[in-house]
């Protein structure tokens, strides 16, 4: 779990193969065998193709500038009369978003919360430090950052306290823009003051099915619950898909983020990895000037996001922000977690940028559905925390008809 965070997940190639196995997942709502051949010899296309030659032949500048406009062009829309129900849901004041919410009305859109109450989630008040974060994380612990102008990881690993005193300098006395993403921070002290949504611990597979009543069985629990995210003020992340088809929550601790969205439609979708593919349009490319549907959500400090499987998207920090943020797997995404599983499988991608136990994390939720289909059929009801969604029972459904297991 090297090099993944809630932002970005992985940097240069990683974000494609991620990318690769959120297509494919996304496909396996369009329903035939043939379409996953197609998206699998798509994705190996891809994979061929250097996926960030543009960024090393243009300035972030380019980027954050195609950025801004869209951005514009979005806000007028919503303010004009092409105006539409947004695909964001903000959630009201006063009210909370809780598993009985998921269970009304799925999880297919992106949420914005205000404050960690409305979601559950525990983090420090305004005005932790730097230092005292380093305290939390470990000084000596490395980290390696990501070039913003070329989205790729420096060549060489840095301490904590390394990266600590430069993002400390003003911003206009760096001489670049770095983009922390993947500090894992779930066997930290921080993780005694940063806690997940308790959505997430509801519904996520690994939070709320995996044993714990060994020291084995803890050690193996994948660690993807909690990152620290540090990004310099301008820093741009690329349209990409996070790893393994997971779900991700976003908790804005200091600065602003904007997220470009699209929704992961199967036309999105082979639309997306079709551009990475081919990869050789003009300078005026940019992946958002080519799809209709793109939104946007601007989460501000205090607010958390929570993004569904399968949501493209590219981020934009407008000046230095700290987040907190995981991944998840849950049961109203399995076909898109299992197909992203497949390609990532089919393109042999390394151990360190895929879920770690990933298919543990599917049998125990295999074993969670067995026992409690069982029990409600012989009881005709179950107990509140056994209660499986319409949306679950519909993921179930097409892996019956598909002559799934629980997993391939």
């Amino acid at each position: 779990m090297a090099s993944r965070s809630a932002e970005s997940r992985t940097p240069c190639v990683d974000v494609r193969m991620n990318g690769a196995d959120r297509e494919s997942a996304s496909d396996s709502t369009s329903g035939d065998d043939d379409d996953d051949e197609e998206f699998l010899q798509t994705v190996a296309a891809a994979v061929k193709v250097p996926l960030r030659k543009k960024f090393q032949e243009e300035t972030s500048t380019d980027w954050r500038t195609r950025m801004q406009e869209r951005l514009q062009a979005l806000k007028e829309k919503a303010q004009g009369s092409e105006a539409e129900e947004s695909v964001v849901y903000v959630v009201p004041e006063g009210n909370v978003v809780e598993r009985d919410y998921f269970m009304e009305n799925g999880f297919q859109k992106p949420i914005v919360a205000s404050s960690p109450e409305q979601v559950g989630l525990q983090v420090p008040g305004p005005g932790m430090s730097l230092d005292e974060l380093e305290k939390h994380i470990g000084s000596e612990r490395p980290i390696r950052a990501i070039d913003v102008a070329s989205q790729l990881e420096l060549a060489e690993d840095w301490k904590l306290k390394e990266w600590v005193e430069f993002f400390s300098e003003p911003a206009h006395e760096r001489k670049r823009i770095l983009n922390l993403l993947s500090l894992e921070c779930g066997s930290t002290k921080l993780a005694r003051v940063v806690r997940p949504p308790t959505v997430v611990k509801e519904i996520g597979w690994v939070e709320a099915l995996w044993p714990r009543a060994t020291k084995a069985d803890r050690a193996r629990m994948p660690r993807v619950q909690l990152y620290t995210l540090m990004s310099c003020a301008e820093s741009y992340t690329d349209f990409h898909v996070d790893f393994c088809g997971s779900s991700v929550w976003y908790h804005l601790y200091q600065g602003r983020k904007i997220f470009l969205l699209i929704p992961p439609t199967d036309a999105n979708l082979r639309a997306y990895y079709q551009f990475q593919a081919q990869y050789k349009f003009g300078e005026s490319d940019f992946l958002a000037d080519h799809m209709e549907d793109v939104t946007y959500a601007e989460v501000k400090a205090g607010e958390t996001f929570l993004l569904p499987s399968g949501w493209i998207h590219a981020v934009y920090t407008p000046e230095d922000s700290i987040a907190f943020g995981g991944n998840f797997l849950t049961g109203y995404h399995i076909q898109m977690q299992l197909r992203c599983h497949g390609i990532e499988d089919a393109l042999h991608v390394g151990k360190q940028f895929r879920f770690p136990q990933f298919e543990s994390a599917h049998w125990y939720a295999a074993a969670f559905y067995a026992k409690n289909l069982r029990g409600s059929k012989k009881s005709k009801k179950s107990t509140s925390k056994g209660t499986i969604s319409k949306w679950e029972f519909k993921e179930l459904k097409f892996l019956r008809s598909r002559g799934y297991c629980c997993i391939r």
